[in-house]
């Protein structure tokens, strides 16, 4: 076991050895590959991937660091290869959201980003609030506490409604009826 270590008479025990170590191999690689990842066989048939990632308290700092050595990318190459970032970047995103220990960190991090959803076109947006049977003020209250809740918009503004469909919203007038002739008027719904 770690015969290349013994036999240039590293110490097995020095860690600061093993930290000087591992720092002149990234230099080299640095040097040689301009890459933030060493690659090395771990068996014949499998490869490993050593990523540096430099230590980042606080989302500024980790988003300068990220800029400036590009760990991320690396690390998405060194998950699913060459030209697979994307599809890389998906995985880990839904293992983070799925996983138990990190769920609630994601959905935090997902609400003060603003939950990605679909915004419905005035076409869809007229056609639920006419089917709910809800007046101008009650779809602007709905609009404004989902925004609230959501951070993303999910119905069209009054104004794409009406360039849409070219018409104003009428509010319905209640009334009683005796013989087809009106009784008495009410207030709008």
């Amino acid at each position: 076991m770690l015969p290349t270590l013994k036999a240039y008479g590293v110490s097995l025990d020095d860690r600061r050895a093993h930290e000087n170590l591992l720092w002149d191999l990234y230099v080299l690689n640095k040097k040689h590959g301009n890459s933030n990842t060493i690659y090395c066989k771990i068996r014949s048939n499998f490869t490993s991937s050593f990523v540096h990632v430099p230590s980042s308290k606080g989302f500024v700092r980790m988003q300068n660091n990220a800029r400036k050595t590009k760990w991320l990318p690396d690390m998405l190459t060194a998950l699913g290869g060459p030209g697979n970032n994307q599809e890389s970047l998906l995985d880990l995103l839904m293992y983070i959201g799925q996983e138990d220990d990190y769920k609630a960190t994601w959905e935090e991090a997902v609400k003060s980003n603003g939950l990605v959803l679909p915004t419905l076109d005035g076409v869809a947006t007229r056609a639920i609030q006419s089917t709910c049977n809800m007046n101008k003020s009650q779809m602007r209250q709905l609009r404004g506490c989902l925004k609230a809740e959501l951070g993303s918009t999910v119905f069209s503004s009054e104004f794409k409604i009406t360039h849409v469909l070219g018409v104003e919203h009428v509010e319905p007038t209640t009334g009683t009826y005796k013989h087809g002739k009106e009784k008495s008027t009410g207030p709008p719904i």
